[in-house]
């Protein structure tokens, strides 16, 4: 299930974040980012997707409910798929580093920060000793 959410992600986002990489993937003119209008469409469209009721948060909801489907005997929060972290979680936790690194224009830095369970979650990934040490 944690995987049908990246996909829907991956679809929405990629059209977002390649239109200013290969505008000619979608049918724009090479030099649309560039343009005053193409400038103006990837900023809105950027700034619609990290706003408070937007598709990020829309993703950070669906995400936050199957980390409460998999509590533990304490009830707490694990991972996407359960106890252990899966592929799932591999697949997530590097998109939250990148778009919390500030280095995407018009996306909002906290875009998954300013969801508790979402940064816990993350936190708790990058705590684990493997990652930590690759990280």
């Amino acid at each position: 299930e944690a995987i049908n959410v990246f996909e829907d992600y991956e679809a929405r986002f990629g059209f977002i974040f390649y239109q200013s990489l290969h505008p000619e993937y979608f049918g724009l003119p090479a030099d649309f980012p560039k343009t005053e209008e193409g400038a103006a469409k990837i900023k809105e469209l950027r700034e619609a997707f990290s706003a408070d009721g937007g598709f990020a948060s829309e993703i950070a909801c669906r995400l936050v409910g199957l980390l409460n489907r998999h509590k533990n005997e304490a009830g707490e929060q694990t991972f996407l798929g359960g106890q252990t972290p899966t592929v799932a979680d591999c697949l997530f936790v590097p998109i939250f580093t990148r778009l919390a690194s500030g280095g995407l224009d018009h996306i909002a830095k906290d875009v998954w920060s300013k969801h508790a369970d979402l940064k816990a979650y993350y936190d708790r990934f990058m705590a684990l000793p493997k990652v930590a040490a690759w990280y």
